[in-house]
């Protein structure tokens, strides 16, 4: 029982350091008090119970004791995302295309299905690969080409 004590203390005392020596290298100079920053970790290592301590008690202006005067001294904090109206413009804008991506998604699965569904369309007058936003070509009309007698079209792909 007594060396499950001593150990238990032991780890306490060292988890205490580790924790002192990072808050320690975290806190800003500006924030320290007493003694500069290396002094502080030379303390906290040399003297493991005392060291520790003494940071905590002395060594930093903590944010309870600071109050809200100190509270203006110390960084400023980004607002959270919810309050920033950019990042909420930008989540609606993000929704916006991901319904007109599942949109266009199921018309081009729809216009698929059409294609597999026997080959051609129900209605001979209208060309399988027509989304319904043009009217289809008569069955004797031949397609658009690409290019014209004087070179390539300039409504290509509009």
């Amino acid at each position: 029982m007594r060396a499950v004590l001593i150990i238990a203390a032991g780890a306490l005392i060292v988890g205490l350091t580790i924790y002192a020596v990072l808050d320690i290298s975290r806190t800003s100079r500006e924030r320290t008090k007493a003694v500069s920053k290396p002094l502080w970790v030379i303390i906290a290592l040399l003297f493991p119970v005392i060291g520790p301590g003494l940071w905590l008690f002395f060594g930093t202006e903590r944010a309870s004791a600071r109050g809200t005067a100190g509270a203006a001294v110390g960084p400023s904090h980004a607002p959270a995302p919810d309050d920033d109206a950019a990042y909420l413009e930008f989540l609606a804008k993000q929704a916006q295309r991901r319904r007109a991506d599942e949109e266009r998604a199921k018309r081009e699965e729809e216009k698929r299905r059409r294609r597999e569904q026997g080959g051609a369309s129900p209605d001979p007058g209208k060309n399988p690969d027509d989304d319904g936003d043009s009217p289809g070509r008569p069955p004797g009309d031949p397609a658009p080409s690409d290019h014209d007698d004087d070179g390539p079209r300039e409504d290509r792909g509009r």
